[in-house]
């Protein structure tokens, strides 16, 4: 009697390799995707930055609340700032608030800011976004700048993998910047904790 179940066996395996082929091709357009979005928005912001430097001593400038970031509309996106990551050869905007949708453009801050030193950012993981954060160490260079064009230049304290769960950890980690994003897979998460950088005392005059 032939054996039916072979052929059967192939037309599933056959089926779900194509299911997992079209899977990592959608998963590589949607990161060229963002990766694209990011690029264009951030060419926006540093434009808009350089006309909110010139609008720094506006009146509406001289009502921003003490701590709170600057934040300019660009193409419907509230941005309030641009992050580099030189070891990575990274550089992207930073949205203004948090949520799934706008994780899809570019990082966003999630919590604090740059001026009180406890600003979390969060991206997904694309290669185009924070995919490639477990590739830093400690004594790496990041630096965060606002839309009033200040510089923030922090150094990696250290890498760890945490629980999706760990929101306090993150949160109130005590770090004046952490940078943070999903593991393949979404079990964990790969946060990036920063210090100031050190300034360099000025050479007498």
């Amino acid at each position: 009697m032939p054996n039916k179940a072979g052929p059967v066996l192939l037309a599933a395996g056959a089926a779900l390799l194509t299911a997992a082929l079209s899977l990592f091709f959608y998963n590589r357009w949607e990161d060229a995707q963002a990766g694209r979005t990011a690029g264009q928005l951030l060419a926006g912001v540093r434009s808009a930055a350089g006309q909110q430097e010139q609008a720094a001593e506006s009146e509406a400038a001289a009502q921003s609340l003490p701590g709170e970031l600057p934040v300019v509309e660009w193409q419907n996106y509230d941005c309030v700032g641009t992050l580099s990551i030189p070891a990575l050869e990274l550089e992207l905007p930073v949205l203004a608030q948090w949520d799934y949708t706008r994780l899809k453009t570019a990082p966003c801050r999630q919590f604090g800011s740059s001026r009180t030193d406890d600003l979390v950012i969060a991206a997904h993981n694309y290669q185009s976004h924070f995919g490639r954060l477990n590739q830093l160490a400690a004594g790496d260079t990041v630096r965060f700048t606002d839309m009033d064009g200040v510089v923030n230049t922090y150094t990696v304290a250290r890498v760890e993998v945490l629980a999706p769960d760990a929101v306090d950890a993150v949160q109130n980690s005590g770090c004046a910047l952490v940078l943070y994003t999903c593991t393949k897979g979404g079990a964990s998460r790969v946060a990036v904790f920063c210090q100031r950088a050190e300034t360099a005392p000025s050479p007498a005059g």
